[in-house]
């Protein structure tokens, strides 16, 4: 069966994921998913499209929604390693439900046969030759790699950790969590890519939100992919990401505006544990960005 081309956006949460997805989808023969890991669990809920349709109405996700949500279970929501597996690639995978609790091994084969099957249908039914998962589920992109259904594209998302901690602690999460999350996530990606033998195309949020248009066609040409190819691009095609940051319900924006609240709203000690905790990794992804 033939491998479907996916880029995978990898990185730490709150790092402009959504608006590099939308952005992407943007492209005449580029189809971005969203957090399509989460199709089956939002339907489940009740959870709205892009498009502002519930998924089972949607133009887009209803036939995959009528032909297979009926025998998925709600429960197989997530692939995961734990931590140190992750980083080193020394445990298996497995899949957890909402509640946390592990799944059995078939879960996990029909974990991957849910994910090909994604695949596969939004490229009929987009008519693209990139799918764009950002899902940001490193141990899912590595599995899917090694079951031999994918050929990776992966970005690694970098966003400042100061900008992460502030729209962090906006949801109410604590500091040294983001902080242990924003590095143990981002060490991961670079983990993995090793792993798969792929060199990731390293963004900065900060970049792409500045010259988004010539960040995409970038990180198109660093993919061996020429921009040209690509057909024409369209700011107002909807888009059917079903699951992600409430940004994916407006239009791609035109503009962008880098928010920079983090310097006024997070207080000094804020800014410099962030920075003593986190900034030896931020300076090292600016590197490999350059």
């Amino acid at each position: 069966m033939e491998k479907n081309n996916v880029i995978f956006i990898l990185g730490a949460g709150h790092s402009g994921s959504t608006v590099l997805d939308m952005l992407l989808g943007t492209y005449d023969t580029v189809c971005g998913l969203g957090e399509c890991e989460k199709l089956v669990s939002s339907y489940n809920q009740g959870l709205v499209c892009a498009c502002g349709e519930t998924l089972d109405r949607c133009i887009f996700w209803g036939g995959w929604i009528r032909t297979h949500a009926s025998d998925i279970r709600q429960d197989t929501y997530r692939c995961i390693r734990g931590l140190v597996g992750g980083l080193l690639g020394v445990s298996r995978y497995h899949c957890i439900r909402r509640d946390g609790r592990t799944m059995a091994e078939t879960d996990l084969l029909q974990y991957c046969a849910t994910a090909q099957s994604v695949y596969y249908y939004a490229r009929r039914q987009s008519g693209a030759t990139v799918l764009v998962d950002s899902s940001k589920n490193v141990d899912r992109c590595e599995l899917l790699y090694y079951r031999g259904s994918v050929n990776p594209i992966i970005i690694h998302l970098v966003r400042d950790v100061r900008g992460v901690v502030y729209s962090g602690k906006k949801k109410g999460k604590s500091v040294w969590v983001i902080l242990w999350f924003w590095v143990t996530q981002n060490i991961k990606v670079r983990a993995a890519s090793r792993r798969m033998h792929t060199v990731p195309i390293t963004v900065l949020y900060e970049e792409l939100v500045a010259h988004p248009r010539e960040t995409t066609d970038r990180i198109l040409r660093a993919s061996g992919l020429d921009p040209a190819d690509f057909g024409a691009v369209s700011f107002e095609r909807q888009q059917h990401q079903p699951a992600g940051n409430r940004l994916r319900s407006t239009q791609t924006p035109r503009h962008l505006t880098l928010d920079t609240a983090w310097m006024s709203e997070l207080s000094v000690w804020e800014r410099a544990v962030s920075i003593i905790c986190a900034g030896w990794l931020l300076w090292y992804l600016r590197r490999c960005a350059r």
